[in-house]
């Protein structure tokens, strides 16, 4: 049987956040012209968790942060966030922001300092792209 058609149904294609595409047609079943390629780039997505978050002690009060960049960035990253909590027996406090974000997207290190001396934290990052904050 011969088709020519113009028209076709991919259903199992899988595509990236942030990267370039390139279709190819190809018949096994015949030879014959090749196809166009078609080319096409998806947008940037949030980030993927950071590989990794270690928070060391800096005395009573602060803490020196060590991360790794997400293995998936989804698209071009623009920083950090790092977030605390302060944990009182169960009970934890509303989330608090460290000013200022990081914005050097290659930067892997940062201090948290003053915090309540001799007091536990919760601590969180974030990876930052155009479309938002990624997950932890």
């Amino acid at each position: 049987m011969i088709s020519n058609a113009s028209k076709a149904f991919v259903n199992k294609l899988v595509i990236w956040p942030h990267t370039v595409n390139l279709v190819h047609v190809i018949n096994s079943a015949y030879r014959g012209p090749a196809s166009d390629i078609l080319s096409f780039k998806t947008p940037e997505e949030r980030p993927g968790p950071v590989d990794y978050f270690e928070a060391a002690p800096l005395g009573s009060s602060a803490f020196y942060l060590i991360w790794k960049q997400p293995e998936e960035p989804n698209g071009n990253l623009r920083g950090y966030k790092i977030f605390y909590e302060k944990v009182e027996g169960t009970k934890i406090e509303p989330q608090i922001d460290r000013e200022p974000p990081i914005r050097d997207p290659t930067q892997t290190r940062a201090k948290l300092a003053g915090l309540e001396p001799n007091t536990k934290y919760r601590l969180h990052i974030k990876a930052m792209t155009i479309a938002g904050e990624g997950e932890e």
